[in-house]
């Protein structure tokens, strides 16, 4: 893969970061708004499980492209941190939905 066929890719990370962090807001809230809607949970529970699933595997890819293209390396690094900081904010949102 050359790196303009990359460059166009790794775009790919940002929409997942955003996908994840708007959708977990939303049900986050939702949750606020409605605390005894069991429904919110079981949704919120799958969508974290997707989540996961799905950042772990764009991460394992921008990881193996870092160590290939090393002109890119900033951009890729960058990238593998907006996905790993769906981490902390999960966790605040677990911890919140939890703990009120």
């Amino acid at each position: 893969m050359n790196n303009n066929n990359f460059k166009s890719q790794i775009n790919f990370s940002t929409i997942l970061f955003l996908t994840s962090l708007a959708g977990g807001t939303i049900l986050f809230f939702l949750q606020m708004i409605f605390p005894d809607e069991i429904n919110i949970l079981i949704i919120g529970f799958f969508y974290l499980i997707i989540a996961i699933v799905l950042n772990i595997i764009m991460l394992f890819y921008l990881l193996y492209f870092f160590t290939l293209l090393p002109d890119l390396r900033t951009k890729i690094a960058n990238q593998a941190l907006l996905i790993l900081s769906n981490i902390p904010i999960a966790s605040l949102y677990i911890y919140l939905t939890f703990n009120k």
